[in-house]
């Protein structure tokens, strides 16, 4: 555990603050300021670009290359917001990049190598990481970059990216994830234009790497299968809760993992956890009751020791609000635990919470932090990715010899479709940011019909039947099924649903009666909106099944060509893309 605070001049160590006087006296003649952040090397790689401090498009990788996760150099993704904002990268003034290879990367390696047994070839594996995070800069100049570069250490990131995209003038902070350079679980104070640090834990001491581990126990991939882990759960009841709480150790002074039961870098867990715990699920095995029990009892340790960090932060900052981000927040049931709590007033999940959202905060971090910017941030949607046309949409169909319509009442022949048991693929406008489809690349489909999560779950998405579904519901009716005006735009957070409103939607109901809800507000996205009203019009409910529009293993559909593949390969009925409708 660590005291500090995040203050630049830690950050440029390739200048000094006489240097950066000069380059900012320079850079006050532009009249405008470009700041592209980039995540690489690791995984989730993208890029982010600011305009004077608002953002102008914000892309991840996976969506062009169609490598779920690809942790490649951001090229598309660097162009594409290059594109969106007319300009080369030339142009760029600043270049922020979501790892510090100086910040505690080395105390790292040397527990990998001693601690956890991964030996030389972990020790190769991060030393390469590393030198291609050394090199980005130059990576950047051979195509014409001159502007000015900083790294930021990755937590920072984290939380620049929820802090400075949230409402809050004043919040804690918490970010956890795996790990970053040496970190796994941070506390912060934000405060106007700057975040600064409060506590820190490092590996192998991760939360996120003992759930990681449980994921790969019960047989799924690490980095990928955590929120099946979050599906399996309810299935099951926390009957090893005590023995496996024996492996972490967390109190107000100190938190450890037992390394004799995980090995984070080799094989995730140990022989002695099997001995304790039973053998591990192989892929495609059974699940059985002793694995929900197992995904059950992981849940709630998890869901403990988030709140503890909760209660802690608020001992220290006396903050009435909450941003809590890293690849841990997308735990939506460990979410809805911390909320439920009420230590704080307001709570805010940021959705890109994953590492692909740290190129974004990167640039935040570098206008706010570094540049000392105070120029006010506007997050007012996730909508910043590619966009779809219409009429490229309608000459790939035409290619593909799908048949193709204009409707003049889009939102309600639409409408009419889903209610009448069809699923629909859903491609409009820009893609959204983060891991969650957000009425832009959804699947549709009526939530009132109970043999339509079946449907989509072997037929379309083909993945495992125990997954659940999502609700999009119009923000005004949500108080009316989940009893909380508490928003919930992001998908971010179950809510356990109205008992008596579970027959009426039973395809989006987990089996524990929750869901994980998105309130829609018509600003947020008013096709999306149109489109659920004239639902609600025809069937008196007002909420969609939405998941998100890609089959299992692949990245949510990007491009006109996605869709319209997804779409001929799979059970879809019917294809809405950008305002066109399409039926084989």
């Amino acid at each position: 555990m660590r005291r500090g605070n995040t203050r630049f001049p830690f950050y440029l160590p390739f200048t000094d603050h006489c240097s950066l006087l000069i380059y900012l006296l320079l850079k006050s003649k532009q009249t405008t300021m470009y700041i592209l952040g980039l995540n690489a090397f690791t995984h989730d790689a993208s890029a982010a670009l600011l305009c004077d401090g608002k953002i102008i498009a914000y892309a991840q990788e996976e969506r062009f290359t169609r490598l779920k996760h690809d942790p490649s150099f951001p090229w598309n993704s660097i162009q594409y917001c290059l594109n969106e904002a007319h300009i080369s990268l030339k142009e760029i003034t600043v270049a922020a990049f979501s790892w510090s290879p100086f910040h505690k990367l080395i105390p790292r390696f040397l527990k990998t190598f001693y601690n956890i047994g991964g030996g030389i070839p972990r020790l190769k594996s991060q030393g390469s990481k590393w030198l291609d995070i050394i090199n980005v800069k130059g990576i950047l100049e051979k195509h014409g970059f001159e502007g000015k570069f900083y790294y930021v250490p990755h937590h920072n990131a984290h939380a620049a990216a929820c802090f400075y995209s949230s409402s809050f003038l004043e919040s804690a902070i918490l970010v956890i994830d795996g790990v970053g350079e040496h970190a796994t679980t941070s506390l912060y104070h934000g405060k106007a234009n700057s975040i600064n640090l409060l506590q820190q834990y490092y590996y192998p001491d991760s939360l996120g790497l003992f759930y990681a581990a449980i994921t790969e126990y019960l047989g799924f991939k690490n980095n990928d299968g955590e929120g099946k882990v979050m599906g399996l759960a309810p299935y099951g009841l926390p009957e090893y809760y005590n023995k496996m709480k024996d492996c972490l150790f967390l109190n107000q002074n100190n938190y450890k993992i037992d390394t004799s039961y995980f090995d984070f870098a080799h094989r995730w867990f140990t022989k002695k956890f099997e001995k304790e715990f039973g053998p591990a699920r192989i892929e495609n095995e059974p699940i059985t009751e002793h694995h929900y029990n197992i995904a059950a009892s992981a849940q709630k340790i998890l869901e403990e020791k988030i709140w503890h960090f909760c209660q802690e932060l608020k001992r220290i900052t006396q903050s009435d609000n909450l941003c809590y981000t890293g690849g841990v927040s997308l735990n939506c049931q460990a979410n809805h635990f911390i909320w439920s709590r009420k230590d704080f007033k307001t709570y805010y999940f940021f959705p890109a919470a994953y590492d692909a959202g740290t190129s974004l905060g990167a640039a935040l971090f570098a206008f706010k932090d570094i540049l000392n910017c105070s120029d006010a941030y506007s997050f007012e949607h996730v909508f910043w990715g590619p966009a779809v046309e219409k009429k490229h949409g309608a000459l790939l169909a035409q290619q593909y010899s799908l048949h193709v319509q204009e409707s003049n009442n889009l939102y309600e022949q639409i409408a009419r479709i889903i209610a009448h048991g069809k699923i629909v693929g859903w491609c409009m406008g820009k893609t959204e940011i983060g891991p969650r489809a957000l009425g832009n690349r959804s699947i549709l489909a009526d939530p009132r019909k109970p043999e339509i999560k079946d449907i989509v779950n072997n037929k379309i998405k083909k993945r495992e039947p125990f997954r659940p579904f999502a609700p999009t519901i119009l923000a005004e009716k949500a108080p009316e099924y989940f009893h909380t005006k508490e928003p919930s735009p992001y998908m971010m957070m179950t809510l356990p649903i109205a008992p008596e409103k579970i027959n009426e939607v039973p395809s989006v109901v987990h089996v524990d009666g929750t869901c994980r809800v998105q309130t829609l507000e018509r600003q947020f996205n008013e096709p999306y909106y149109q489109l659920i009203t004239e639902f609600h019009a025809l069937t008196n409910v007002p909420m969609i099944l939405n998941t998100s529009f890609n089959k299992a293993g692949e990245p949510l559909v990007s491009n006109e060509q996605d869709s319209i593949l997804s779409f001929i390969n799979s059970d879809l009925d019917v294809l809405v893309l950008a305002g066109l409708i399409i039926t084989k």
